[in-house]
């Protein structure tokens, strides 16, 4: 029971984490342009652009679109991990524990 209540609380975290930092970034995006069109631009626009957060926060955050800006970013961050090459072990670190004594040894080998 209590496995399956942490199963369905991770899920709902990584929904409302992704939730939120869609929506953070989206207010700051519109309050910046907000910022900068308000002596120029129609009341009506201002009020369009304040509602793409309202129908931002109805939207399920893995709502996706092929043209959006953000909807590459998970292939290019599991592509980052899968391509990261590991640094080569040098003897020291291999060699600085000895499994079959179960101590170990000095770094200055």
């Amino acid at each position: 029971m209590a496995e399956t209540i942490g199963r369905i609380a991770s899920v709902w975290f990584e929904w409302q984490w992704a939730m939120l930092w869609q929506t953070a970034v989206l207010i700051g995006l519109v309050a910046v342009i907000d910022r900068l069109i308000r002596k120029r631009a129609w009341p009506q626009l201002r009020y369009m652009l304040r509602l793409l957060v309202f129908v931002k926060l109805i939207l399920p955050p893995g709502l996706t679109s092929p043209w959006s800006v953000t909807s590459r970013v998970p292939a290019l961050a599991h592509q980052a991990v899968a391509t990261r090459a590991l640094p080569p072990l040098s003897p020291v670190e291999v060699h600085a524990a000895d499994p079959v004594r179960g101590d170990r040894q000095s770094a200055a080998v």
